[in-house]
């Protein structure tokens, strides 16, 4: 087999492979064990799971940054109309770590309006 053609079937299974990764369609065996390995590898999240990470980010930092995580969690619990985390729906898990990750980022990812808008958009 000549050199070129060697390269030739490298990339094609290196392409094959990506797009397994990406999620996209495949062939090949390599790219069919990646995609079964990733479809496994994704489990929903748990209650625990979920607990254990908001209630990391709760004990973070000094007293000020607890006191604005719990003000962040609190507006997550608001924004999924539950009682506390643990009874936000579970297909609402995912979402609920994002927006853990991004209060941590100093982001609102719920953008209630309690910002220092003065209405004027309003008018």
């Amino acid at each position: 087999m000549s050199l070129e053609l060697e390269i030739k079937a490298l990339r094609e299974a290196l392409e094959a492979n990506t797009a397994a990764l990406a999620g996209g369609e495949s062939s090949g065996k390599t790219a069919g064990k990646t995609s079964t390995r990733k479809s496994t590898a994704k489990k929903a999240t748990t209650v625990d799971q979920m607990a254990k990470i908001v209630g990391a980010y709760l004990t973070e930092g000094d007293k000020a940054d607890k006191a604005m995580a719990k003000k962040n969690v609190t507006k997550i619990v608001e924004h999924f109309d539950a009682e506390r985390v643990s009874l936000i729906d579970p297909d609402k898990f995912d979402e609920v770590l994002q927006m853990v990750e991004a209060f941590k980022e100093g982001e609102d990812p719920i953008g209630d309006g309690d910002g220092d808008d003065d209405g004027a958009s309003l008018m």
